[in-house]
């Protein structure tokens, strides 16, 4: 039988109702980790993006990247990019209006960092975002004046099916 379980999950809404970037990539085949990066590098050029932190999870990899967009614009990179879970980009995009990647022992560990390729990007980051990265992952974001001065992002908690639980 399978349960219903309530996962906590970082949402991509900021508090000026913006979006972060938050790819899940539902890939086990380690053979795939370097067409995954290849795939974070093609859309940060295409996009002109800052950086991208990508973690390896129990089933794939998490890429975010924390500069902030409107829901149509994050729709809009969300589609070029070749390896997202579509039904994760759907939902959140057509019923939920932002989305959400589960959190805490489902993440293994940091798997790279891609820096941007560009000084600066034009795009305004989560100030929020980073902080929790930085707090929950361990990294070390540095603040600079590309980001915004919002303190709060939300972490849902919200239903995941489990094999094996009654």
């Amino acid at each position: 039988m399978t349960a219903i379980l309530s996962k906590p999950g970082l949402c991509s809404l900021t508090e000026d109702e913006k979006h972060i970037l938050m790819f899940d990539i539902d890939i086990k085949d380690i053979m795939y980790r370097y067409k995954v990066s290849d795939e974070v590098r093609r859309i940060q050029d295409k996009f002109i993006l800052s950086s991208f932190y990508l973690f390896k999870t129990t089933n794939g990899y998490h890429a975010y990247c924390l500069d902030k967009f409107s829901l149509e614009e994050a729709w809009k990179i969300y589609n070029d990019c070749k390896f997202k879970d579509d039904s994760h980009t759907y939902i959140g995009y057509a019923f939920r209006k932002h989305w959400v990647l589960r959190i805490g022992k489902d993440i293994e560990h940091i798997e790279t960092i891609h820096p941007s390729p560009f000084k600066r990007s034009t795009n305004e980051r989560s100030n929020a975002h980073r902080m929790f990265l930085n707090m929950q992952y361990g990294l070390d974001i540095h603040n600079d004046l590309s980001f915004d001065c919002y303190t709060k992002c939300l972490i849902i908690r919200y239903p995941q099916r489990s094999k094996g639980h009654t």
